[in-house]
C-alpha cells in the first residue's frame, strides 16, 4: 500500500526559469530517485511561462497550487498526475482565515480533479491564530458534502 505522498520542493523567490538547469534537475529527479513522485512550489512568475509548464509535464513534476493572495505566483495549471495545493492564507501570509466560499470553491475543484484521474493534496500551512486547523475540518466538512 502507497504511504507517501509526493516529495515537496519549495524554490526561493529570486530563483528565476532556466530551461537548461530545470530539465538537468527534473532528470536527476526521474532516473536518480524513480520510485519518488515529486511537486514544485515556485516563487518567481518566470516559473509559469509555457516552457517551464511543459518541461515539468514532461517530467511528470506538480505545479503546486500556492494559495497565496497576492504573495506567490498563483497558477492551476496541471501538469502532472499529483494535484498538490498550498493553502498559506488569503489575505495575511500564515495569519488569515479561509471563508466558507473560498473552502467550498476549493473542495468543488478538488471532487473534479479526483473524478479525472489525479491525487489531490491538500496542505493548510500553520499559522499566528491557528486558523489552520478549523479550515481543514471545514474544508475536509465540505468534501464529504455531495
Amino acid at each position: 500500500e502507497k504511504q507517501l505522498g509526493p516529495v515537496l520542493i519549495q524554490l526561493p523567490a529570486m530563483l528565476k526559469f532556466n530551461y537548461d538547469v530545470a530539465e538537468h534537475f527534473y532528470r536527476l529527479l526521474k532516473f536518480t530517485y524513480s520510485p519518488y513522485e515529486f511537486v514544485m512550489e515556485v516563487r518567481h512568475d518566470t516559473w509559469l511561462k509555457p516552457d517551464s509548464l511543459t518541461l515539468m509535464t514532461k517530467y511528470d513534476i506538480g505545479l503546486v497550487i500556492s494559495q497565496s493572495g497576492d504573495v506567490f505566483p498563483y497558477s492551476e495549471m496541471i501538469t502532472a498526475k499529483n494535484i498538490y495545493v498550498r493553502f498559506h492564507g488569503p489575505a495575511e501570509l500564515y495569519a488569515s482565515p479561509y471563508s466558507d466560499e473560498s473552502l467550498k470553491l476549493f473542495a468543488k475543484k478538488f471532487k473534479t480533479w479526483a473524478k479525472e484521474g489525479h491525487e489531490v493534496w491538500a496542505y493548510l500551512n500553520n499559522d499566528i491564530g491557528a486558523h489552520a486547523v478549523r479550515d481543514a475540518q471545514r474544508l475536509s466538512a465540505f468534501l464529504q458534502e455531495k
